[in-house]
C-alpha cells in the first residue's frame, strides 16, 4: 500500500521553527509532496473539521509518523494528534511507524518507559532528519520484505551545509624602524657617506633577505615624530 505521505510531522507551535527546518530537510530528500508539514498544505486544512483532516492524514495518509515531544505537546491540538496517531501504534504495530522526537524529558501518556525515541539533544535540523529517514528506509524495507514486494530504493540522505572556506590568513611580517641621520659625521661607510646615504641604508641591504619589513625614518634636529614610533 502507497499512501501519500513517507513522513508526517506533528509538532507544538513553540517548536515550529525547528520542525520546519528538519521538514525541509526530509523534503530535500523525498520531496516536499512526501512529507506531510502543515504550513505546506494550508488550502488543504483551511475550513471545516481540522481534527477529522488532521486524524486521516496521521492515521491512514503517511507510512511514519514524528511526534515532537515536549512540555507543550499536551495543548488541545497536539492532543487531537495525538489520539489519532496513538491509533497509529495500536492498528499497525508490525509496521512500528511511530518514531517520536524528544524535545526535552516531559513524558506523554500513552508512551511507555519501553518505547524509545530520538531524543534531541544537541542534534540538528539536518542530523534528525537524516535519522528519521534511516528509520523510514528500515521500516520500508521490512514491510516490502513482510509482503513479498520488492526491496525500495535507497533513501538519499541530506548533506549539511558546506562550511565557506576561511580566508587564508595573510602573513604579518615584522616591522623594523631604521633611525638615523644624513649627518656626514655619523656615517659610517664612505661610499654611502659620498652619495649622501645614512648607515640605515646599508643595513636596509644587509637584511634584505629577512622576513621583515622594513621602514627607514630620517632623524634631525627637527625630527618630532616620537608619538609614532616611540608610543
Amino acid at each position: 500500500m502507497t499512501r501519500r505521505f513517507a513522513i508526517a510531522l506533528s509538532f507544538p507551535g513553540e517548536y515550529r521553527r525547528f520542525a520546519r527546518s528538519v521538514a525541509t530537510a526530509l523534503a530535500e530528500s523525498l520531496t516536499r509532496e512526501r512529507v506531510f508539514y502543515d504550513d505546506w498544505y494550508q488550502p488543504e486544512l483551511v475550513g471545516r473539521s481540522l481534527d477529522l483532516k488532521l486524524t486521516r492524514i496521521y492515521s491512514k495518509d503517511a507510512d511514519l509518523v514524528v511526534p515532537f515531544f515536549s512540555q507543550h505537546y499536551e495543548k488541545p491540538w497536539c492532543a487531537v494528534e495525538w489520539d489519532a496517531i496513538r491509533a497509529v501504534l495500536f492498528e499497525r504495530r508490525k509496521d512500528d511507524a511511530v518514531v517520536p522526537v524528544e524535545l526535552d524529558g516531559t513524558k506523554i501518556p500513552g508512551w511507555e518507559v519501553i518505547d524509545v525515541g530520538i531524543r534531541r539533544k544537541q542534534q540538528t535540523a539536518i542530523q534528525i532528519a537524516n535519522l528519521l529517514l534511516a528509520i523510514y528506509e528500515q521500516r520500508e524495507q521490512s514491510r516490502a520484505t513482510r509482503q513479498g514486494e520488492r526491496t525500495p530504493e535507497p533513501v538519499k540522505r541530506v548533506a549539511p551545509p558546506k562550511r565557506a572556506k576561511a580566508a587564508p590568513k595573510r602573513r604579518v611580517l615584522p616591522t623594523v624602524v631604521l633611525m638615523d641621520s644624513t649627518l656626514p659625521a655619523v656615517v659610517y661607510d664612505r661610499e654611502t657617506r659620498k652619495a649622501g646615504g645614512t648607515n640605515a641604508d646599508d643595513i636596509t641591504r644587509i637584511v634584505a633577505d629577512l622576513p621583515i619589513t622594513t621602514l627607514k625614518e630620517t632623524t634631525s634636529l627637527m625630527w618630532q615624530r616620537d608619538s609614532r614610533y616611540c608610543a
